[in-house]
């Protein structure tokens, strides 16, 4: 089935918005991603010329300045700021005769105990509350997506990745009864091409222990990458251990940590 939409992403530098971008590529889906650098930091007059050139039939949000649950990653921004590319694109919308059929925004599944979901909930408040057309709007709720690609130092995979490559020592603090979803970035891109569709695809959501996720890396940088490493777990040694019996979830983090361990660079 050839797709006749023309898909502009916004915020397309982040790790999901790259991603879909590749997504789209590989299906020769035409699309125009839209980032801080060609749009002049998202300003409303560069994103009403770009609606009007381009004139997209789908719009997919991903911008957002951070993802992360430490509240300390967003003292420095000011909440205007969050949201300001946002208020441009829906004034921009708002003011264009595009023929728009879907804006889908990327949210967070997360509960609202940190700052990082908090602002994503007003963010979704904003578009209700601004958007003309709110027929064209859906929001779709991701937990945490992992797999090849992400570079983020501020989510658990990625810095874990990122700590061992770099001094084959990863010291963490987190509660050992706590519980992460997470979901593979390709059931993601999926997910969310499909809900551009208005189709509701079912993924997989893996629920784990953050200690039981942390131990199967071990496990499968020693075992599968023969890379010697130490993990310090709330200030007692972590042993490498498979304690994941899902298979597919397995694989998937054998097929992420592969990339970090042969491709990543980083």
């Amino acid at each position: 089935l050839f797709d006749l939409s023309k898909y502009l992403i916004f915020g397309s530098r982040s790790y999901l918005g790259s991603q879909f971008k590749k997504y789209l590529d590989e299906k020769n889906i035409v699309n125009y991603a839209i980032d801080a650098n060609n749009s002049d930091n998202y300003s409303a007059s560069n994103i009403v010329k770009i609606l009007n050139s381009y004139e997209p039939t789908k719009i997919v949000d991903f911008k957002f300045l951070k993802v992360s649950s430490n509240d300390n990653d967003f003292i420095h921004f000011k909440e205007k700021d969050f949201f300001q590319p946002q208020m441009n694109l829906i004034q921009s919308i708002n003011e264009t005769n595009i023929r728009l059929n879907k804006l889908l925004y990327i949210s967070t599944a997360g509960s609202n105990t940190n700052l990082y979901t908090n602002l994503k909930r007003k963010q979704e408040k904003i578009y209700k509350k601004h958007l003309k057309n709110n027929k064209v709007l859906s929001i779709l709720k991701l937990n945490t997506v992992f797999g090849p690609g992400d570079k983020s130092k501020t989510r658990l995979i990625p810095t874990f990745f990122y700590k061992i490559l770099k001094d084959k020592y990863v010291e963490l603090n987190i509660n050992s009864n706590k519980n992460g979803d997470f979901i593979y970035i390709k059931n993601t891109m999926d997910k969310v091409y499909n809900c551009t569709l208005n189709i509701d695809l079912e993924i997989d959501i893996f629920r784990i222990k953050y200690k039981n996720l942390v131990q199967t890396l071990s496990y499968i940088i020693k075992s599968v990458f023969n890379y010697d490493h130490k993990i310090l777990w709330n200030d007692k040694e972590l042993n490498p251990i498979k304690v994941i019996e899902n298979d597919k979830f397995y694989k998937d983090l054998i097929k992420t940590a592969d990339w970090y361990m042969n491709e990543s660079k980083i």
